[in-house]
């Protein structure tokens, strides 16, 4: 009895050749793409984790910046026209104050607006601005 009688195929002919030379070529591009879109989202994941980090920074800054003037006396405070810049941790801090009155009525108010940015070019993954008014009045609600 025959093997090859029973399956129409030598088995042990069938399992012993090697990989082509084409299938060598498609394995190798498949493999190759895979790795390509991986790496790709590895770097796309951590320029966005930079920029969250960069945002988190610059909304700190900019609300630490409006709690002190809310927390000052309205007389103490300073109007800035035009608007004073500084910088901290790589950001620059622009504050303008401006002083108004209600339509009508003789009730003064300011206005604290709170701008913070990087000079970085717009290519870039910590590109952030960060923009906060309040409206502070002489009078306790």
């Amino acid at each position: 009895m025959d093997l090859k009688s029973y399956t129409g195929i030598n088995r042990y002919r069938f399992f012993a050749g090697g990989m082509s030379l084409a299938e060598i070529i498609f394995s190798l591009g498949i493999v190759s793409i895979i790795l390509v879109s991986l790496i790709a989202t590895f770097f796309a994941g951590f320029a966005a984790l930079q920029k969250c980090i960069a945002y988190q920074e610059a909304i700190i800054i900019a609300k630490r910046t409006i709690e002190e003037y809310k927390s000052m006396e309205y007389a103490s405070v300073p109007i800035y026209n035009p608007p004073v810049i500084t910088r901290e941790k790589n950001l620059n801090v622009e504050i303008s104050i401006n002083e108004g009155l209600y339509v009508s009525t003789d009730l003064k108010y300011k206005k604290v607006t709170v701008s913070v940015y990087n000079s970085m070019s717009k290519k870039s993954a910590k590109n952030v601005s960060v923009t906060i008014s309040v409206y502070l009045y002489p009078y306790k609600w």
